[in-house]
């Protein structure tokens, strides 16, 4: 994806043989970070604002969480480490990212470290969770005690054996999976097939995130376990809270289509039930940095004109003059349009922003 232009807001380029040379910056620069000071004894560096937010939820007080991104201004796509980012990481007790590409900048830094440091990936969780679901649907239907899904699924569907990921500490490069595949080739059944990187609009992935955070906590932190543990199980049913209101509000809005500027909310939409219908090759394009053709330019805004979408789901985090132009369109043809971002908004934690974005997919979609 494509940030807005800020002087600056890229790093150059730093050649890996030189990041273990890095020295950490001050405990001032860490504004990001919480914790109790010198009692702390855990450190967690997350990629992001959104990850950071979760890894704090789970470890509490004791201990100490920073985000190396939380300038929305600023793309993890295409965001270069600075020597502080380096040290950071290679010295942290546990590094929580996305993955999938999508910050890729802490993959490279982890595979450049020996050895690396414990880590969560949001992506190769996610990815499991697919395996599995593949796996059990091969088996034909056959059921695990008690279990009507055949595979220890909640009401929601969901891998309830999935508690933990499981995957974390692993460094594979998930640059091989293909994440750019776009909405229109989702499989809209939960099993994510062509696996979005955009995972903490997929509730139920951010939920297995927390459980795998407190796996490794618990492991640096055996004394906190019970702490670690039971913040993940409070995580998990802030998040079923955030599920049941998806599911609340896909009765009214089962079936409608909109047009996403990027696919950044596909796992949202697809909670909702809602259809995106927007040009694979413009949002592909868009995603990448790239200008779409005129052609699919023009497909696209007809989404708009003609009323087919009923709303334009807007990245307003990362702009573009095309962008720019169909939210102009949306706006002459009184599309609704609901706008969605990647990182926290100031003064929000992260059930606080996922359900004021489900209070404006509802407004928007449905005028309640």
């Amino acid at each position: 994806m494509r940030a807005v232009k800020t002087a600056g807001v890229l790093v150059s380029g730093l050649s890996l043989a030189a990041f273990g040379l890095a020295a950490c910056g001050s405990d001032d620069d860490a504004a990001t970070a919480t914790g109790t000071g010198a009692e702390t004894t855990i450190t967690v560096v997350a990629s992001t604002n959104v990850w950071a937010d979760i890894a704090r939820q789970v470890g509490g007080d004791v201990v100490s969480v920073e985000a190396l991104i939380s300038d929305p201004a600023v793309d993890p796509h295409h965001y270069e480490s600075t020597p502080r980012d380096v040290a950071t990481v290679q010295d942290a007790d546990l590094v929580v990212f996305n993955g999938g590409g999508y910050d890729q900048f802490v993959q490279d830094i982890i595979d450049s470290t020996d050895p690396g440091p414990r880590s969560v990936s949001a992506y190769e969780i996610l990815v499991h969770h697919d395996d599995v679901h593949t796996d059990d649907e091969h088996h034909d239907g056959e059921h695990h005690d008690g279990d009507e899904h055949g595979h220890g699924e909640d009401e929601h569907g969901h891998d309830s054996e999935h508690e933990g990921g499981g995957e974390a500490g692993h460094h594979d490069d998930e640059s091989d999976h293909d994440h750019a595949a776009g909405a229109n080739d989702h499989d809209h059944d939960h099993g994510h097939g062509s696996a979005n990187e955009h995972v903490w609009y997929d509730f139920h992935i951010v939920s297995d995130v927390a459980r795998a955070i407190a796996n490794e906590l618990s492991e640096l932190d055996p004394d906190n376990s019970d702490t670690f543990s039971a913040n993940a199980e409070e995580t998990s049913e802030r998040i079923e809270e955030l599920e049941d209101r998806a599911d609340e509000i896909r009765a009214t809005t089962e079936g409608i289509e909109v047009a996403q500027t990027e696919p950044l909310a596909e796992y949202l939409l697809d909670a909702l039930g809602v259809a995106d219908i927007a040009p694979t090759e413009f949002t592909r394009a868009v995603e990448h940095g790239n200008d779409p053709s005129a052609a699919v330019t023009a497909q696209f805004s007809d989404l708009l004109a003609d009323g087919e979408a009923q709303a334009l789901v807007y990245n307003s985090q990362t702009e573009s003059p095309t962008t720019q132009r169909m939210r102009e369109i949306a706006e002459d043809n009184d599309v609704p349009i609901i706008e969605v971002s990647e990182s926290l908004p100031a003064g929000m934690d992260y059930f606080e922003w996922m359900h004021s974005t489900l209070d404006d997919f509802e407004r928007a979609l449905t005028g309640a």
